[in-house]
């Protein structure tokens, strides 16, 4: 009889509990605060633009009441979000300039060289405090090596075409020369937008070793008869195996 009396009594208290107790308590809590900065391309050739977007959006839980101020009853509606985009080494919005309560928004830049922008948000739960985006800039000339990598085509040996994708440079980056770096003569077959050509390399350090400047190249194939280059490979046996990969200098520059 107790033990019932005792159970009814806590039913009786959850319940007062519940009905009594603020909303505030009861309220699930409001997600995270939306926070992006991004900068589109971030690898550019000079007099390129780039476009620089940020979201550090109002509190969750407040709505904006159409004259400058928020409307809710969450406690950092009285804190809207403030922002603040500084650049390094050079001030890149001095002709745009970003205003404080634009929380929200984009902007379109030069930059001529290297450059960091830093997003910082301020207010009450204010989120990730900083975000820095880095744009490259390629002011000079990017030199690499290239391979063609053997294989084995119908029974002969063969090379398949130099990866003209290159992750680390800007997009409109150009192949403009091919260097052979080696001690035997490379075969190298340029295609272009509009024409193919044949260069005859000559070894290193022959004045004949490079194609001189290439234009609009879409494909590069190579071959060699070297022996070092296809000594121990064999492509009409069982076992395959494909010659070994030429190397050869690339030359990418900026229109």
């Amino acid at each position: 009889m107790r033990v019932a009396q005792l159970r009814v009594s806590a039913i009786v208290l959850i319940l007062f509990l519940a009905f009594t107790a603020p909303a505030c308590l009861l309220a699930p809590p409001s997600p995270p605060n939306t926070w992006t900065a991004e900068v589109t391309p971030s690898l550019i050739c000079p007099g390129e633009s780039v476009t620089v977007t940020w979201n550090a959006g109002p509190w969750s839980g407040c709505r904006r009441d159409g004259r400058g101020g928020f409307t809710g009853h969450d406690l950092d509606c009285g804190h809207p979000t403030r922002l603040m985009v500084t650049t390094f080494p050079n001030e890149m919005f001095a002709s745009d300039p970003i205003d404080s309560r634009e929380t929200a928004g984009r902007r379109l830049i030069n930059p001529t060289q290297n450059t960091s922008i830093i997003f910082s948000a301020t207010g009450r739960n204010e989120p990730t405090p900083r975000l820095g985006r880095v744009i490259s800039v390629m002011t000079e000339d990017d030199r690499d090596s290239g391979y063609f990598y053997g294989v084995c085509d119908a029974g002969r040996p063969a090379w398949q075409e130099l990866n003209l994708s290159k992750s680390w440079l800007p997009e409109s980056a150009e192949l403009t020369e091919i260097c052979n770096p080696n001690d035997f003569r490379v075969t190298v077959f340029v295609t272009t937008g509009t024409r193919s050509a044949t260069f005859e390399l000559s070894p290193r350090g022959d004045e004949t070793a490079c194609t001189g400047r290439l234009e609009d190249v879409t494909a590069v194939t190579a071959s060699t008869r070297d022996d070092t280059i296809l000594a121990g490979s064999g492509c009409s046996g069982v076992l395959s195996a494909p010659p070994r990969p030429i190397r050869v200098l690339e030359t990418w520059s900026c229109p």
